[in-house]
C-alpha cells in the first residue's frame, strides 16, 4: 500500500474514533464510560455541545427524537429549564457541578424546579443540558420551559351584539345568523344568574379589574382583606396574612412580573373574564354567563401575550392550592411535560376543573395533540369553537376522542382592556369561557358537585349538530346548551339553614351598607336581622348567596347578623358587622404648601383614632400622628400643583366624605412685609408700593 494512501485512511480512523459517535447517525445518549456528574465534573456538557455544533438542522431533529426531547411549536426559553430530581443528593451534585443558581420557582406539589442555565444563549446550549441530564438515573425528568400563547385570533370587525347567548337569526357583518345556534343563556338565567361565592381561576394576561362591567365580581381573598392586629389593611401590609406563600395577593398574582398588581395589559384575558361574569342586570354593557361570580386574576402573559410554561404551571399550582373549582384556560403551546400533568392531577384530587382551549390551527388534537387541552386527565375539558350558525369554525381544532365539545368562539362580543371597554374577539380562547361559565352557574345552584359531576352534566346535555363541519369532531358532537346544563338539575331545596360569611364588616350609623351573605338554604323568603334591625332584602339570586341593605341604628359597635327562615330556622354570625361613625373632615392647617411636599399639615374633624390615615389625592400621607379624636397631623407627600382633596380613612376601612381641599402650589406663598405709603385719602385713587417674597407674574393684591 502506497505510503500516502495508508496515513490518509490512519487519519480518516482516528477522527472517526475520536468523534466518539458517527455523525451521519445522530443518536442519544452519547457513547461515554459510567459515571455520575460529580463536583467537578463539567466534560459531558461539554462533549454534548461540541458533538451538537457538528450538526445539521436534520441531525438535531434527528438527536431530539431520539433523546424525546421536544422544542415546542412555539419555540422555547433557552435559558431555562424544568427539572425533577428522585433524590436532593442528584441536585445538589448536579447544582455544583453546572454552576446552577438558586431555582427560579420551587413547584412544591410537584417537586420540580425552574432552573436557569449560566450564560446559554440559544437552543444548542439547552439541548447539551437536557441531554446530559437525561443521562442521570437521579433525575426523573428535565424539560425546556416552552413558550405558550394565547388562544385567540385578531378581529377587527364591530359588528352584532351578544349572538352566543341569545341568537335571533339577526343579518350581522359575518352574515345571517341562525336561529337558536347559541347556549339558551336566557333561559337559563331564569334558574340561577350566578353567585359570587363560586370562585373562577382565570389564567390568562389578568383581568382589568377597575372595568365597569367587571369590578364588583373581582375575587377579593378573605384572608388579605380587611385590618390586622395592628390597624393596618391587609392587602398592603407587606405581609402574607393567609400564610400561601404569596404577599399581599388581595385579588389574585401577576406571575409574570411575581407582583400582586394582575392588570391586563393586553386585553385576552379581560375578553375571556367577560364572558364568564361580566355583571349583569345592571344597565351597562354586557351580561356574562353568571351575572354574580368571583373571578381571580391569574396572570401569566406579559402585555404583548407571550409567556413561558413555568408561569403558567405557577398559576395552576396556585389554583389548586387556594381550592378554585374551576379554572379558565384560553392558552396554549409547547409539548407534553410530566410536571404540568402531575399539576393537573393534583388539581383534579383537589376537585377542580380545568376548562381549555382546544387550539386555533384547524387541526386534529387527536394526532397532533395541543396542550394543555390534549392532556388526558379526567378533570380537563378541551373546548372547540363554533358560529353564529352552528358550524364549527374553520380556525378551530377538532379531535373525536381528545376535544369534547364545542361553544360559541367566532365574533365574540365582550369586556377589553386597552382601547375599548368592549371589543370582539374569535378564537378557541372565546369557546372556552362559555364552558367555564356554565361550570360556575352549575356550581352556584349544586355547591355540593363534584368537578366530575359538573363535567357530565355538560357533556351530557349539549345539543348535537349534525352538519357535516360537526360529525366526528368532537365526543359529544354537539355544541354548548346553558339551559340544558341547569335545568336538569333538581333543586337542591330545602337546606338547612346555615350561615358562613358576611362582607362587608363595618358600615355608618345611617345605614346603606350592601352585605352579601353566604351559607345554604337561602330563599326570597329568608329574613336578615343586623342586631334588632332588619336587613332589607334584594333579589335572591340562589339558595347559597344573599345580599341586604342594612337599615340605620342608633347604637354603635359589634352585632350579629343572623338568617331567619318561614320555618322559624335561625343561623347567626356573632359580631358580624359593626356600626360605626365614619370620620369627616373639616379643616386644614395650613391649607396650601408647595409640591415639593414634606411639611406636616394638621388636619381637624371627628372620629379619629388608632389606625388612622390620611390621603391627599392619591398619595398616602406619612407619619400619621393621632394627637385626639378631632385632631391628626400627617407629613404631606410630593405632588404636582393644583388642589387634592384629603381623606381621612379609620381602622375600620370608613372614609370622610367632605370635600376639604390642600393646595400645592410651585412657588411659595406671597407675604407682605411693608406698605408704602401706610395711610391715603377715603376717595383711593393713590399708588401704594408692596414689600415681601414670593411675588410673581398675575399676582392680584387686593
Amino acid at each position: 500500500m502506497p505510503k500516502r494512501f495508508f496515513l490518509l485512511f490512519l487519519i480518516l480512523i482516528t477522527s472517526k474514533i475520536s468523534s466518539g459517535v458517527e455523525k451521519r447517525k445522530p443518536r442519544w445518549p452519547l457513547p461515554k464510560a459510567t459515571r455520575s456528574i460529580s463536583s467537578s465534573d463539567l466534560s459531558r456538557i461539554t462533549e454534548y455541545r461540541n458533538y451538537l455544533q457538528s450538526l445539521t438542522d436534520t441531525e438535531i431533529k434527528e438527536f431530539t427524537e431520539d433523546a424525546k426531547i421536544s422544542l415546542g411549536n412555539l419555540g422555547v426559553n433557552p435559558t431555562r429549564m424544568i427539572v425533577k430530581f428522585k433524590e436532593p443528593q442528584t441536585e445538589q451534585a448536579v447544582f455544583q457541578s453546572l454552576q446552577f443558581k438558586t431555582p427560579l420557582r420551587e413547584f412544591k406539589s410537584a417537586g420540580a424546579r425552574v432552573i436557569q442555565i449560566p450564560n446559554a444563549k440559544n437552543n444548542l446550549e439547552l439541548l447539551a443540558h437536557l441531554g446530559a441530564l437525561k443521562e442521570l438515573e437521579g433525575v426523573e425528568y428535565a424539560y425546556p420551559d416552552y413558550k405558550i400563547r394565547i388562544s385567540n385570533l385578531p378581529n377587527d370587525s364591530e359588528f352584532g351584539n351578544q349572538w352566543d347567548f341569545h341568537n335571533t337569526g339577526a343579518t350581522t357583518a359575518a352574515g345571517k345568523g341562525l336561529v337558536d345556534a347559541d347556549i339558551d343563556a336566557p333561559e337559563a338565567w331564569s334558574v340561577s344568574t350566578g353567585s359570587r361565592s363560586v370562585i373562577v381561576g382565570v389564567i390568562d394576561t389578568g383581568i382589568n379589574y377597575n372595568h365597569p362591567d367587571l369590578k364588583d365580581n373581582v375575587w377579593n381573598n378573605p384572608g388579605e382583606t380587611g385590618t390586622d392586629s395592628s390597624g393596618n389593611d391587609k392587602s398592603t401590609n407587606g405581609i402574607d396574612d393567609d400564610g400561601n406563600g404569596f404577599v399581599d395577593d388581595f385579588r389574585g398574582w401577576d406571575f409574570v412580573s411575581n407582583d400582586n398588581d394582575p392588570n391586563d395589559e393586553h386585553g385576552h384575558g379581560t375578553h375571556t373574564a367577560g364572558t364568564i361574569g361580566a355583571v349583569g342586570n345592571n344597565g351597562i354593557g354586557v351580561a356574562g354567563v353568571n351575572w354574580q361570580v368571583s373571578l381571580v386574576p391569574l396572570q401569566i402573559f406579559d402585555s404583548s401575550g407571550s409567556g413561558d410554561l413555568s408561569g403558567a404551571i405557577a398559576a395552576l399550582e396556585y389554583a389548586t392550592q387556594m381550592g378554585f373549582p374551576i379554572t379558565n384556560n384560553s392558552w396554549g403551546g409547547g409539548g407534553y411535560t410530566q410536571v404540568f400533568e402531575d399539576l393537573l392531577k393534583a388539581n383534579r384530587d383537589a376537585g377542580s376543573l380545568f376548562i381549555a382551549a382546544a387550539g386555533n390551527n384547524g387541526s386534529d388534537n387527536d394526532t397532533d395533540p395541543f396542550y394543555p387541552a390534549s392532556f388526558q386527565v379526567e378533570n380537563v375539558i378541551s373546548v372547540a369553537a363554533s358560529n353564529n350558525t352552528d358550524q364549527l369554525s374553520s380556525f378551530s381544532n377538532y379531535g373525536a376522542t381528545t376535544v369534547h365539545l364545542a361553544a360559541p368562539g367566532e365574533n365574540i362580543y365582550s369586556t377589553y382592556a386597552l382601547w375599548s371597554d368592549y371589543y370582539y374577539e374569535s378564537g378557541t380562547s372565546m369557546a372556552a369561557p362559555h364552558v367555564a361559565g356554565a361550570a360556575a352557574l352549575i356550581k352556584s345552584i349544586w355547591p355540593s358537585a363534584s368537578y366530575n359531576e359538573i363535567k357530565n352534566k355538560i357533556l351530557e346535555s349539549v345539543d348535537v349538530i349534525y352538519n357535516p363541519s360537526f360529525v366526528g369532531k368532537t365526543r359529544t358532537g354537539g355544541r354548548l346548551n346553558l339551559a340544558a346544563a341547569v335545568g336538569g338539575i333538581p333543586s337542591p331545596l330545602p337546606l338547612r339553614l346555615s350561615l358562613k360569611s358576611s362582607s362587608p364588616k363595618v358600615g355608618p350609623l345611617t345605614g346603606g351598607t350592601t352585605l352579601t351573605l353566604t351559607g345554604t338554604g337561602f330563599s326570597p323568603d329568608t329574613r336578615v336581622t343586623v342586631g334588632l334591625k332588619p336587613c332589607v332584602n334584594l333579589p335572591v339570586t340562589s339558595q347559597i348567596e344573599l345580599r341586604c341593605v342594612t337599615s340605620a341604628s342608633a347604637i354603635s359597635g359589634l352585632h350579629n347578623v343572623t338568617t331567619i327562615n318561614p320555618d322559624g330556622s335561625k343561623a347567626t354570625l356573632s359580631g358580624a358587622f359593626r356600626y360605626h361613625v365614619p370620620p369627616t373632615v373639616s379643616s386644614l392647617s395650613p391649607i396650601s404648601g408647595l409640591i415639593a411636599g414634606g411639611n406636616r399639615v394638621t388636619v381637624t374633624g371627628s372620629q379619629f383614632g388608632t389606625g388612622t390615615k390620611v390621603r391627599v389625592g392619591e398619595k398616602e400621607c406619612m407619619q400619621v400622628k393621632v394627637i385626639s379624636s378631632t385632631q391628626v397631623s400627617c407629613i404631606l407627600p410630593a405632588y404636582e400643583e393644583g388642589k387634592y382633596k384629603v381623606t381621612v380613612t379609620n381602622q375600620y376601612g370608613q372614609e370622610s366624605s367632605e370635600d376639604v381641599q390642600y393646595a400645592y402650589y410651585a412657588y411659595p406663598a406671597p407675604t407682605v412685609t411693608a406698605v408704602s405709603p401706610s395711610a391715603g385719602p377715603l376717595a383711593g385713587g393713590n399708588t401704594v408700593t408692596l414689600m415681601g417674597t414670593g411675588f410673581r407674574s398675575g399676582l392680584v393684591a387686593r
